[in-house]
């Protein structure tokens, strides 16, 4: 059921708040992830012709994971100002995230050389499904607070 801004006369729990805010932490220590495994000291002593992944694969996947990022902290901060379209910006988030992961573990289950096995490993499977399930997670919770009336279309934070 959607509501409108003329119905938000419900507010949300005090736990609604913290979960927008966790939700916002959640996303700048996703940004500090990416950040991290993207500086240029994590790829010095690697040759262009000894990446595990051609060049495209490498981009798109790279380019997935920032959009993928930067789209979950502003629905983050669409839920905290109570609007509607955080829910389509954090399934926007889930879908290029899912697109990213295929990319590189698809990508290197059928074509990476052994050497480069390590980047299929536990950890990074770990990893990556923690953030998988902290996105689908933020997801539900959007989608039935807007259900609930606690965020509408258009509608101010009160």
């Amino acid at each position: 059921m959607r509501t409108t801004a003329s119905a938000l006369k419900a507010r949300p729990p005090a736990w609604y708040w913290i979960v927008a805010i966790l939700g916002i932490i959640w996303a700048l220590l996703n940004i500090l992830a990416v950040v991290g495994e993207y500086l240029p000291q994590s790829f010095a002593g690697i040759a262009k012709e000894n990446a595990p992944f051609p060049w495209t694969v490498n981009v798109l996947y790279r380019t997935s994971i920032v959009l993928a990022v930067g789209t979950c902290l502003i629905a983050e901060v669409g839920l905290l100002r109570r609007r509607s379209w955080s829910v389509q910006i954090f399934a926007a988030s889930l879908a290029i995230s899912l697109l990213g992961f295929a990319l590189r573990y698809g990508y290197g289950a059928l074509f990476a050389p052994p050497e480069w096995a390590y980047l299929i490993t536990v950890p990074y499977l770990v990893f990556n499904g923690v953030v998988l399930a902290g996105r689908i997670l933020l997801l539900w919770f959007s989608v039935a607070s807007r259900d609930r009336g606690w965020i509408a279309e258009g509608a101010a934070a009160t």
